[in-house]
């Protein structure tokens, strides 16, 4: 299993950001990170901690925060084959959390009507497989304002 390059860091609070703003900021713990091609599962890739990391960031803050199924297996089989950490960030109004989702169960998946995407005003409604990973899980990560 491979190590969360997150370790002993704390919460910060802000104002809404998207995912190019957070992986900008991101680059402060990792400077070797680098973007994900658009076809890719993951958003971002750091060579020195040989790990795929996924960004999210969500309007409203809940202590247990969605993941999409198939975001989930898309990136426990890149960790299984290739040996890969596997990080999944989530920034929301109270903070940003980081799972290693290799040192975590899988959640208890759940049938939830969704949008299709989040990316455009067009909300074409669709039921998606989804589970819930509670802030607990997760290392608080402190982000520069």
């Amino acid at each position: 299993m491979v190590k969360s390059p997150f370790t002993k860091i704390q919460m910060t609070m802000g104002m809404k950001i998207k995912e190019n703003e957070l992986f900008e900021k991101l680059k402060l713990f990792f400077p070797d990170l680098v973007q994900s091609s658009q076809f890719d599962s993951w958003d971002c890739f750091t060579a020195k901690h040989n790990t795929v990391i996924e960004l999210k960031c969500r309007n409203v803050h809940y202590d247990e925060l969605i993941i999409e199924r198939i975001k989930w297996d898309a990136l426990a089989h890149k960790r299984a084959s290739e040996a890969l950490g596997t990080i999944y960030v989530c920034w929301t109004p109270k903070g940003t959390w980081a799972w290693n989702l290799g040192a975590i169960n899988a959640p208890e998946w759940h049938i939830k009507r969704l949008p299709r995407t989040t990316e455009h005003l067009a909300r074409d409604w669709i039921n998606k497989e989804v589970g819930y990973l509670h802030i607990d899980q997760a290392t608080r990560v402190k982000l520069p304002e």
